[in-house]
């Protein structure tokens, strides 16, 4: 399925027009349909056969619910509605739980308050709701303004390949089980979901989860913004709220939308219309641009694809600073404005159609792309040529991919200057367990196949910021 999507992708990527076009586009539709039918189908067998665990790992429910979010991105443009999400100010930035199914729960909701959606919007909200005992429960909501449920309808919609009426699977598609696994992972979750909706007047799922806690410190590079003066102007006002708090926590100097500062900018955080508007008022400081997906990468500004979590921002923001510190001043951040949207790739992949597919969608993104087919030859690569980020397959010959892992980790604790090289685990391993085996190993993230585009795209902006140099 990796490879399928993956050249159906990239065939659609060139251009062809004319009948050639509409049927790669026919092939490529129904294969993802396909791969949404066998994950809901091998999801369902599981659960039905209480083969289903869950995972206990610390994770941030902002990043989880903002990178589903960005997987509808292009859905929501083709279809000119409004994609939008509210975060609680007092959401925990670390929970412990299952984030890959908590994700799954949301995409299952999304999708179908996309597909249900002819115009308007659907908004996804995330808020704490208490803390006892070493346990916080969350609530979440996916709100639409689509055709709305009838009341003798919402309680049957959660029933296994059920829809609201006969007529629905012909006109919106679907099996049926999104909303059935949604309720059995929340059930697993020891949690309750539930819907409020009006016909024609659009539908509300709620679900509410508890998690342990899990204590938030900031990391190492969250010194360099220490002491920062920083000027946020967005549009936004709630989310120029929302960052300047957050950023305040740690020991930043935050002036937003208005607000004066003691002394110089140090760094200006704006939107695209604020930057073009602010840009020659803000002389001597460095600028990070937040823009949205749709928008180009400005040519002479570090920029951020919104939504963009709290642990993104901050990231962004330190490599800014330390361009700030870097030889040549000014001009050394300016040149790493441009090295920081190529990277040096190694792809570390034995079988040949995934080969063609991760190296045509890397060098896409505008990197520079090594492959090598096992294990063994990764760990070489990593010590003749060491590379800005690694895309590590778990099963290879001669070597697998969590053995050249700790490998390559081990050589780098000997290391005299501290590099850390940022792996991102490609493995079709969806097994309790497996993303576990990963991290111990000393992965930094974790990406299943077959993947869609946004999703590599996703998961280089989340570990890129990890490679660390210093003496």
């Amino acid at each position: 399925m990796n490879g399928i999507l993956g050249m159906t992708h990239l065939a659609l990527a060139t251009g062809s027009a004319g009948d050639q076009h509409e049927y790669v586009k026919s092939a490529h539709e129904a294969a993802e349909s396909l791969l949404v039918l066998l994950n809901d189908i091998l999801d369902f067998s599981k659960i039905e056969a209480g083969k289903l665990t869950l995972e206990e790992i610390p994770f941030s429910p902002e990043q989880v619910l903002l990178q589903a979010l960005e997987t509808f991105s292009l859905v929501a443009r083709e279809k000119d509605l409004i994609l939008e999400h509210e975060i609680g100010e007092d959401l925990p930035l670390r929970v412990l739980g299952d984030p890959g199914r908590l994700q799954q729960i949301f995409r299952n909701l999304i999708s179908n308050a996309l597909k249900f959606t002819s115009r308007g919007s659907v908004k996804v909200s995330a808020s704490l709701l208490g803390a006892v005992g070493g346990a916080v429960e969350l609530e979440f909501a996916v709100k639409d303004s689509g055709i709305g449920i009838a009341p003798a309808k919402q309680k049957e919609i959660f029933d296994s390949f059920t829809q609201a009426d006969g007529s629905i699977t012909r006109r919106y598609g679907g099996s049926g089980l999104g909303l059935a696994i949604s309720r059995q992972l929340v059930q697993l979750m020891d949690g309750q979901i539930w819907v409020e909706s009006e016909l024609d007047h659009g539908s509300t799922f709620y679900f509410r989860l508890q998690f342990g806690e899990a204590k938030w410190t900031p990391c190492p590079k969250d010194g360099l913004l220490r002491g920062k003066r920083i000027r946020i102007a967005l549009e936004d006002g709630d989310l120029a709220a929302h960052y300047g708090r957050h950023l305040a926590l740690v020991g930043m100097e935050v002036a937003s939308n208005g607000q004066a500062l003691s002394g110089p900018v140090d760094i200006l955080l704006a939107d695209s219309a604020s930057a073009a508007r602010l840009g020659m008022r803000a002389t001597g400081a460095a600028v990070l641009v937040l823009r949205t997906s749709a928008e180009a990468a400005p040519a002479s500004e570090r920029s951020l694809t919104l939504p963009a979590s709290r642990d993104e921002l901050r990231g962004a923001l330190a490599d800014l600073v330390a361009s700030m510190v870097a030889p040549g001043g000014a001009t050394g951040e300016r040149q790493a404005t441009a090295e920081a949207v190529a990277l040096r790739v190694l792809v570390a992949e034995d079988n040949l159609v995934n080969q063609k597919v991760a190296r045509a969608l890397l060098e896409r993104l505008g990197h520079s792309v090594t492959v090598v087919p096992t294990g063994r030859e990764a760990v070489e690569q990593h010590r003749t040529n060491p590379p800005d980020m690694i895309f590590m397959d778990v099963q290879m010959p001669e070597m697998d991919g969590l053995t050249a892992t700790m490998a390559i980790r081990a050589r780098e604790a000997g290391m005299p200057v501290v590099a850390h090289v940022p792996i991102v685990a490609m493995t079709a391993n969806a097994m309790k367990g497996d993303r576990e085996k990963c991290l111990q190993a000393g992965m930094d993230d974790y990406l299943n196949k077959p993947f869609h585009p946004e999703e590599l795209k996703a998961v280089i902006a989340r570990v890129r910021h990890l490679r660390e140099v210093s003496v």
